[in-house]
């Protein structure tokens, strides 16, 4: 491996995990109108977070995914620490199974992505009523998960290939 080579690896390492994240949360801070009654959110900061916790934990540390909850908070308006607790439960139980997860096949993890979105979002909708002690409509949240669900395989193919430009590997 040449000394560029190595180089532009250690500058996509530390700037474009951040980037795409950042790009990820202002995606997230976008409500989507699909009809002008009908608008989604689509979990784009959850989506990211959950591919790069199990095929490159090393580049998104668990500090990182905690921050950026926070600012998806403050910028969102919700209860300080809601996106932040929510996607650090998610993302460390991913990464504590790591180890199974790398090894299955795409259709599983989207299974496995299915599965933590709507347990995510079920997280944040009793978190935020715990807040305010007023719980919503459990239901309201089903069209964000299920947009989220169905870009999830866009995005990880996105995620997929910059993974290997930057860093040679996807993380198998």
């Amino acid at each position: 491996m040449s000394v560029s080579v190595e180089h532009f690896q250690k500058i996509c390492s530390i700037i474009l995990p951040a980037v795409i994240l950042m790009f990820a949360l202002m995606l997230n801070l976008t409500v989507m109108p699909i009809t002008s009654s009908f608008k989604v959110i689509i979990p784009f900061v959850f989506i990211v977070s959950f591919y790069w916790s199990i095929y490159r934990p090393d580049i998104i540390p668990l500090w990182s995914i905690f921050m950026f909850g926070i600012v998806l908070d403050l910028l969102s308006g919700l209860p300080l620490g809601l996106n932040a607790f929510s996607l650090m439960a998610v993302c460390w139980v991913i990464r504590d199974q790591r180890a199974v997860l790398i090894t299955q096949p795409f259709l599983m993890i989207w299974l496995l992505f299915i599965m933590f979105c709507a347990i995510e979002a079920v997280i944040k909708w009793f978190l935020f009523g715990l807040a305010g002690f007023n719980w919503g409509d459990l239901m309201a949240a089903l069209p964000d998960v299920m947009f989220g669900v169905f870009v999830y395989p866009l995005i990880s193919i996105f995620l997929h290939f910059v993974t290997k430009l930057c860093f040679g590997t996807d993380g198998y």
